[in-house]
Parts: C-alpha cells; structure tokens; sequence
C-alpha cells in the first residue's frame, strides 16, 4: 500500500526495510503521517493546475487500506469528494469505522481489475498492506478470502463520475489489471493524474512487471512528473511510487 506520507514525500527519499519474514514487509510509521512533517513536498502540486475548477476535486483511492490516502487527500482538498476502495471485509470495517461517517468519502467494498466478478482475495497474517488478489511469493500464511471485482470503467458509468482529478492505485501487484479496467477512462483523458505503485522485486505469483506498467501508461498517453516513496531491503529497490499526467499536462 501507499505509505500514509506519499502526498508529501520529497522527490528523492529512500526507506531500508529490515525483516526476518521471507517478504517485503510493508511500514506505517507516525513520522509518515498526513500532517506532512518535517518540510517533505507535495508531489501532486506538481499538477495541481488542472484540479483548479469550480466543481468539488474528484479523488480515487484504490486500495484504501485503513485510510492513510484519505487523510492525506482530505488535507490537500478539504472539499473534495473521496471513492475509495478497499476489498478486504475484515480491513473495510477499520476504514468504515474511520471515515463512514463523512459525506466526502464514498467507501466501496469491493476491488477493481480488468473484469468484473468474484476473485480469490489473499489476507495475509500479520500485515494488511500486503493483501493481494494475486498469491504471494513467500510464505504469508494468507487465507482466501471471495472478493466482488469491477472495473473503474464500469463503476464510473454506474456512478455517473464524468473526470477522475487524481487516481491513486495501490493493489499490492494487481495495479496493470486495475489500469487495465480504466482503458476508457485514460483513452478518453477523463483521468487527469494518476499514482501508481511500482515494485522492482517480485513480492507475488503472476505479478506484471514495473515495465509491462510503464509501457501500459505510455501506450495510454501518460507521461511520468516523479517517483517518490523509493523503498528498499537489502540495498535493492523494492517498490517506488509514480505520479503520472496525460502528455503534455506537465507543461507550463
């Protein structure tokens, strides 16, 4: 998952992760949280430009977690209007119990790929950042869970959302397929910046590679602004956070 802090990374920030466990641990610390400590930028104000309209901000939080991207969304846009997704039924209470309150958060229980249906869904044991539809590479002790799958396509048709402002995608490798649901949307440029989670080592079965991603967004017409949150274990590149705008949105 996005760290708490991915809003407010500087650009070039590295984290090593120590762990005994055979996978990447994912961490959340309180130095990483929402109120953008310690003079860390704001990689979406590199294009904030195109979030400047009359209408409320329309932000997507895919992968949600317990809520670290919500905070941070609704810190930088207050008045905003939050869809966020969280498959996970155990994680979803945590969320719905944070933020189920307020009118500005839409909470989806539910994951998006590049088809809709029922999927096999992998809670792993001790780390919910680390729940995937795909299985993971080491031993996680995960048990199945059935998860409802559509696609940000379709959900944005039956929701009658006509522009996404920005679109954070974090799925623990499931990432390309949820792109892959959004192929209208991005055809269409009604994606106006998207982040993206991009991992360098294979933390899970069947998972795209960081180029079969990049040459997707490419292909889509997408450009990279940054890569933040660099994070490694073991002096190797782990997994980075991309911030993305359809070409030539970066320009001045």
């Amino acid at each position: 998952m996005l760290f708490a802090g991915t809003l407010y990374d500087q650009e070039i920030h590295s984290q090593e992760i120590h762990s005994q466990a055979a996978g990447p641990v994912r961490l959340r610390g309180p130095a990483r949280g929402p109120e953008g400590r310690h003079g860390r930028r704001r990689p979406l104000a590199r294009c904030q430009r195109p979030f400047w309209t009359k209408r409320p901000v329309v932000l997507f939080d895919v992968g949600a977690n317990i809520g670290q991207t919500i905070a941070s969304f609704l810190e930088m846009f207050p008045d905003s209007q939050i869809h966020s997704f969280e498959p996970s039924p155990a994680t979803f209470e945590t969320l719905r119990n944070a933020y189920g309150h307020d009118a500005r958060v839409h909470l989806e229980n539910l994951a998006l790929g590049d088809q809709e249906g029922m999927l096999p869904f992998h809670v792993t044991q001790d780390y919910s950042v680390n729940d995937s539809l795909l299985e993971p590479a080491w031993d996680a002790r995960a048990k199945v869970v059935p998860v409802q799958v559509s696609t940000l396509d379709r959900y944005c048709q039956q929701h009658r959302v006509e522009t996404i402002d920005h679109l954070k995608i974090d799925t623990q490798g499931f990432d390309l397929q949820a792109l892959r649901g959004a192929d209208q949307l991005m055809k269409e440029k009604r994606v106006r910046s998207l982040s993206v989670e991009l991992t360098f080592s294979r933390m899970y079965k069947s998972q795209p590679s960081y180029i079969e991603v990049l040459s997707f967004l490419e292909t889509a017409g997408y450009q990279p602004l940054g890569f933040y949150e660099q994070t490694y274990r073991h002096n190797q590149l782990v997994y980075a956070n991309g911030l993305f705008v359809p070409g030539g949105s970066g320009k001045k």
